[in-house]
This record gives structure tokens, C-alpha cells and sequence, in this order.
């Protein structure tokens, strides 16, 4: 593996490890009840930027990291996919910890649907 994928890799692992902690303890709820309704109020925003976001930056370095080995197109796609589905319900799933968090399937699909955008734009581009 080339040496910059290695720490590609590391990045991810360390913020994958950072959301999950932030999600299953009082820093999140603080987060979310004072800074971000503070800078964004709206709630939709509030998902758009805590879900979609971190969700998309993750989407983009699968997809990075996994181009760097010898798979086909749709071998990458199908490791994006499959990675979003879990990755979206272990983040879903980490809220039950926190006794204030509710688990939510919208969340998930909200979870998930970067992924789907990420997999049709490198669709699109490596046609």
C-alpha cells in the first residue's frame, strides 16, 4: 500500500473512532444543543451538517483508499455501498448508548445517502 493511503487510512480510522465517541456521550448533546442550533438553528442543517457531512468526507476516503488497490470499478462501488450500510446503522446504533438519544431509521437512510451520491459521482466519472 502506498504511503499515503496508509495514513488515509489512519485519518479514517481516528475520526470513524471520534464520531462514535462523540455520539455515545454528553459532548455530542452539548455540541448539538448549544453550538451548532447556536450557528445553524435550523434542524435540517443541523443533519445536513452532522450526518451528510461526516457521512460524505467518509464515502470520498473509502472510496480514495480502496482505488489504491487492484479492484474493478464496481468492486469499488460495491465496498462503498456495503461500508455506508454498516457504517450508517453502527452510528445509528451508538446513539441507543446515551441515555437522552433516540435511534431513528431516517436517520440511517440520512446516514447512508452519501454514500449513494459519492457512488454515482465516481460512477460518473470513470465511465
Amino acid at each position: 500500500m502506498h504511503k499515503k493511503y496508509k495514513y488515509l487510512l489512519i485519518i479514517m480510522f481516528i475520526f470513524i473512532s471520534l464520531y462514535i465517541i462523540i455520539q455515545s456521550t454528553d459532548i455530542d448533546k452539548f455540541i448539538t444543543n448549544n453550538l451548532i442550533k447556536l450557528i445553524f438553528g435550523n434542524i435540517l442543517l443541523r443533519k445536513l451538517i452532522g450526518h451528510m457531512l461526516i457521512n460524505f468526507i467518509f464515502s470520498i476516503l473509502i472510496i480514495m483508499i480502496i482505488n489504491n488497490y487492484n479492484f474493478n470499478k464496481y468492486d469499488i462501488l460495491l465496498i462503498n455501498i456495503y461500508l455506508g450500510i454498516f457504517l450508517s446503522i453502527v452510528f445509528e446504533l451508538v446513539q441507543l448508548l446515551p441515555k437522552d438519544r433516540i435511534f431513528s431509521y431516517e436517520d440511517i437512510f440520512i446516514n447512508y445517502f452519501p454514500y449513494i451520491c459519492v457512488s454515482i459521482i465516481y460512477i460518473y466519472q470513470y465511465k
